[in-house]
């Protein structure tokens, strides 16, 4: 009776004139054809599960793609105000332009020529010690704007560093910058147009 309790319950596929032996080994034979069976039935699952969430994935990505915030993208212009500190226009306050299509500089200095007019330009003729053409600032493609001295004769700071001359300066858009140019003082801050 202990042998009849271990033998396999009678299975189809196992014919009744078998041995022990033969009987254990065709069970087992058997056992591992179902194993396997449900084997590639789980990994099957298991990879329409991962092509299910891939899928859910890729389209919240895409989703989040086409609903980033204008403002974390390249900025293509910028109002830059420019508040003087110290010098003949102290107390004046200033918007100057650049867009990363149309305007891309703005011309900075002593001149009152068409170039260095608001919005486009800064004409500071009070100044007798800035350039005729002292400085630009320059938006480049990626967005950034750069403060250039154009190798002026009292040079430039910014942030209280010198700057060389056609050396750019990154201006942040984040936070104001400092600039002196011949005897005035400047704080030039960004800011994105839509």
């Amino acid at each position: 009776m202990v042998v009849a309790a271990t033998l396999p319950v009678k299975d189809e596929a196992i014919p009744d004139d078998l041995d022990i032996r033969e009987r254990l080994a065709r069970e087992c034979e058997l056992s591992g054809e179902r194993l396997v069976a449900q084997a590639k039935a789980r990994t099957d699952e298991l990879r329409r599960e991962f092509e299910r969430a891939k899928r859910a994935i890729l389209n919240a990505v895409e989703a989040e793609k086409e609903n980033i915030d204008v403002t974390e993208s390249t900025p293509e212009a910028y109002d830059i105000i420019v508040q003087a500190t110290k010098g003949p226009y102290k107390g004046n306050d200033y918007i100057l332009y650049v867009d990363i299509h149309r305007r891309k500089t703005c011309l900075i200095g002593r001149s009152t020529g068409k170039k260095f007019r608001l919005p486009f330009g800064l004409s500071l003729p009070k100044d007798s010690e800035i350039s005729t053409t002292h400085a630009e600032l320059r938006m480049e493609e990626d967005g950034m704007v750069y403060f250039v001295d154009l190798d002026s004769t009292n040079g430039s700071r910014v942030n209280s560093r010198s700057l060389e001359p056609r050396e750019p300066f990154l201006l942040s858009d984040t936070k104001p910058s400092a600039v002196s140019i011949g005897g005035s003082s400047f704080i030039f801050s960004l800011a994105k147009r839509n």
